[in-house]
Formats: structure tokens, C-alpha cells, sequence
């Protein structure tokens, strides 16, 4: 199979012209072992040919391994690379060869109009040295002035068909040359937009990527927000317990001032009562007895000396004294 393969001979000129043209694009874009299945169904490789791409060390290398076998594999082997690029997803890079590779046929096909050009010339010079060789034999001079005016005939109307020629030629490698020129910058505007491409798809999974993590973000922020709400209700609950607590307090601390004050003030007025009730029976005793009165002056500085001890009911708050 191998030696079938290598038989075919050469791809089209031009057409290896435009491979060589764009090789450097065709080993960045491609992955030769992608290719290797549709040009062998091709019957553009073998066997022997896909073990010798694929033990390529890098991408590129393989790349070009696959292009040094199709180059030797005849005039068809062009568009079979073409096919397969497009069948296998590279839609980019078929264009751009397709479309380089029409562009280089223009251009040969001006230059083989050109070559025409030049074998007429060449032919009308070897016309006029054939009517010399006949005017040189001696032949009928009749016939010469007809042959001479019917040749100078012929040839004034090829001098004008050669310019014709040769300024149709000079327009269509003008005109080769522009579209040429057009073919590039199309594909250099083709590039453009594929590193625009590139950067817009780059930007636009950034853009996701900020817009999912602003989504936990906002999923965050929420649940603090619920959090913050939750702890409002909580402190203002335990705000007003506190409050309640303090006011209960502050009662209880009221009430029991109030209480202790009313039982000083009725123990003080039971110690009042009991006093006058002593003082009333010395003076009664005073009259009767003349000897108590020594004993009045005792009571009285007992009196003076009396101290009635305050009865402080207990706080609720305090703990039991012992």
C-alpha cells in the first residue's frame, strides 16, 4: 500500500505553492492526528503513513509530516486536505486555502498567456525567415508579391493581436496582483477577527465567572442581611426584658423604702406611745410617793439613752442572713 501511495506524483504546482504559503498557519491550527482518518478513507495515506504522523513529538511536527506525504500524493491531494479540514471542523483554515489557492491560479493562468504571447512572436519570426527562403530560391515573382502582401497582411494583424495580448496580459497581472493583494488583507482581516473572536469568548467567560461569583455574593449578602434582622429582633427583645427587669427592680426597690419607712415610722410612734405611758405613771408615782422622784431623774436618763432599733424588711434580691 505504501508503495501505491508514493506513486501518484506530485500535488499541482500551485496548489503546493499556497500549502507552502500558509504552512506556518496550518501547523498552529491543526492537529494532523484529527486528519489522518479522512484522508486515509481518501485513500490520500496509508498505514505506514498515519504510524508516521502520529509518532511526531509535537503538534506541529506531525503537521508537517502530514503535509511533506500529501504533497507527494498527486493533483488531487490538495482538495482531499481541504475536505477534511472542513469535515473535521477546521472551517477557517479551508477557506483560507481555498481561497489562496484560487489566487495563485489566476496568476499562473496570466503567465501562461504571457508564454503564449511570446511563442506567437516567435512564430511570426520564423514566418518571415521562411518567405526570405522562398524569395532567395528564385521562385515566381507573382506569387511572391501575393505570398509577401498576404504574410504582411497576416503579420500586421498579429502585431496588433499581440498587443492586444500583451496589454490584456499587463492588465491581468495588474489585476492578479490586486486581488492577490486583497486575498492577504482578507486574511489578515480574517486573523483580526479571529483574535477578536478570541477575546470577546475570553471576556465573556470572565463576564460569567463575575456574574456567578456576584451571584454568591448577593446569596451572601442576603443571608446576612437576614441574619442582621434576626439580631435587631433579638437585641430589642432582650432590650425591653432588660428594661422590664430594671422597672420591676425599681418598683420592688420603691415598695420596699415605702414599707420600711411606714414601720419605722409606726415603731416609732409605739415607742412614743409606750415612753408617754412611763413618763405618765412616774408622774403619778411622783405625787403619791415623795421617794420615787430619785428614781424619775434615773427613768429620764434611761429615756435620753433609749435607742429604738430600725426594722429593715428584706430585699428579695439579697440572700438569706444568718
Amino acid at each position: 500500500m505504501a508503495k501505491m501511495a508514493t506513486m501518484r506524483g506530485r500535488m499541482k504546482y500551485e496548489d503546493e505553492l499556497c500549502v507552502q504559503k500558509h504552512i506556518l498557519d496550518i501547523e498552529r491550527e491543526i492537529e494532523a492526528k484529527d486528519l489522518t482518518g479522512q484522508l486515509f478513507s481518501r485513500k490520500l495515506i496509508d498505514m505506514d503513513d498515519i504510524e508516521s504522523i502520529e509518532a511526531g513529538p509535537s503538534r506541529p511536527e506531525r503537521a508537517r509530516r502530514l503535509i511533506s506525504i500529501l504533497v507527494l500524493r498527486g493533483p488531487t491531494s490538495f482538495q482531499g486536505l481541504i475536505e477534511s479540514l472542513e469535515e473535521m471542523g477546521y472551517d477557517e483554515l479551508g477557506k483560507l486555502l481555498k481561497s489562496s489557492c484560487a489566487s495563485e491560479k489566476e496568476l499562473m493562468s496570466s503567465l501562461t498567456d504571457s508564454e503564449r504571447a511570446t511563442d506567437l512572436k516567435d512564430e511570426m519570426e520564423m514566418l518571415k525567415e521562411r518567405v526570405q527562403e522562398v524569395e532567395r530560391s528564385g521562385a515566381n515573382k507573382h506569387d511572391l508579391r501575393v505570398l509577401r502582401s498576404d504574410v504582411s497582411h497576416k503579420l500586421q494583424c498579429m502585431r496588433i493581436t499581440l498587443k492586444k495580448i500583451e496589454e490584456l496580459t499587463r492588465v491581468s497581472r495588474a489585476t492578479a496582483v490586486t486581488i492577490n493583494s486583497l486575498r492577504q488583507q482578507l486574511d489578515k482581516k480574517e486573523q483580526l477577527l479571529a483574535e477578536a473572536r478570541k477575546q470577546i469568548e475570553e471576556l465573556q467567560a470572565k463576564v460569567g465567572n463575575l456574574e456567578a461569583e456576584n451571584v454568591v455574593l448577593k446569596s451572601s449578602i442576603e443571608d446576612q442581611q437576614k441574619q442582621i434582622v434576626i439580631l435587631k429582633k433579638v437585641m430589642k427583645r432582650d432590650k425591653e426584658e432588660m428594661e422590664n427587669r430594671i422597672s420591676d427592680v425599681e418598683a420592688d426597690r420603691k415598695r420596699d423604702k415605702r414599707e420600711t419607712q411606714a414601720q419605722i415610722y409606726k415603731m416609732q410612734q409605739e415607742q412614743q406611745a409606750k415612753t408617754d405611758e412611763i413618763m405618765a405613771a412616774f408622774q403619778t408615782l411622783t405625787h403619791t410617793q415623795p421617794e420615787i422622784k430619785k428614781s424619775t431623774k434615773k427613768t429620764r436618763r434611761l429615756k435620753s439613752v433609749v435607742y429604738v432599733q430600725p426594722v429593715v424588711p428584706k430585699n428579695r434580691f439579697q440572700g438569706d442572713r444568718k
